[in-house]
């Protein structure tokens, strides 16, 4: 079937690029023989402590991909709100939708990626001044870098 190397092709190509981050299970004999997962992290050049956001996501691929939009799910998000999962999972559907017959998968992680990235924000309150996080964003919060160990005077507020 040209769909089923056209799917292996691009899983090829996924594995070269993220190594050991996905994980892929092939079931030919299944109505959605490929299923493709990889957990997600904002972009923060590898520094957990500034990754305040994950998820897992879940790519189940029909036997008619990429003529067919793949299955989507979000697992075990962490540091998000229900709303931002929620629009998450609509851009993610979107992309795959506006993307039938060509190979998406990388993109939908990227985009994934890019989403995180763009809200990698604690969710719920500061425990020091009781402000959400997202409420203040772009505002500088001393207490916030001096309880990180990452404002002046180690530890001082400004």
């Amino acid at each position: 079937m040209a769909s089923e190397r056209s799917a292996e092709s691009e899983i090829e190509v996924l594995e070269a690029i993220y190594l050991d981050e996905l994980h892929l299970t092939h079931d030919p004999n299944s109505a959605e023989p490929w299923q493709v997962s990889i957990t997600l992290f904002p972009s923060t050049a590898e520094d957990p402590e500034s990754q305040f956001v994950r998820l897992t996501l879940h790519l189940s691929l029909p036997a008619q991909y990429p003529n067919s939009v793949p299955k989507i799910s979000i697992q075990n998000p962490r540091g998000l709100s229900d709303e931002k999962i929620r629009s998450l999972d609509h851009s993610l559907r979107q992309l795959a939708e506006s993307s039938v017959g060509c190979p998406v998968l990388y993109e939908l992680i990227e985009k994934g990626k890019e989403i995180l990235t763009n809200n990698n924000v604690p969710y719920g309150q500061c425990v020091i001044c009781l402000y959400s996080f997202q409420e203040v964003r772009g505002k500088e919060r001393p207490h916030l870098l001096s309880v990180r160990g990452r404002g002046r005077g180690g530890g001082e507020r400004r």
